[in-house]
């Protein structure tokens, strides 16, 4: 069984999942798309993998990522 979702983990996933799906473009990693979001295992956020055309699939702190693409 699944815990909860914390605060934190649900604002992150609020703004992450909707650009599922979306190509998007980075500061760092260059252009690509999401291709799936976990939970950290100590519940405190979010991992995104980001599949970049130029680095492959990279893993990301749902923190990080979303500074990376404002």
């Amino acid at each position: 069984m699944n815990p909860n979702l914390k605060k934190t983990e649900k604002e992150l996933l609020d703004k992450i999942l909707p650009l599922q799906r979306k190509h998007i473009f980075t500061k760092t990693y260059g252009d690509g798309e999401i291709s799936r979001v976990t939970r950290k295992d100590d519940l405190t956020g979010v991992y995104v993998y980001f599949h970049s055309n130029l680095h492959g699939v990279i893993k990301l702190d749902g923190e990080a990522f979303l500074l990376e693409i404002k």
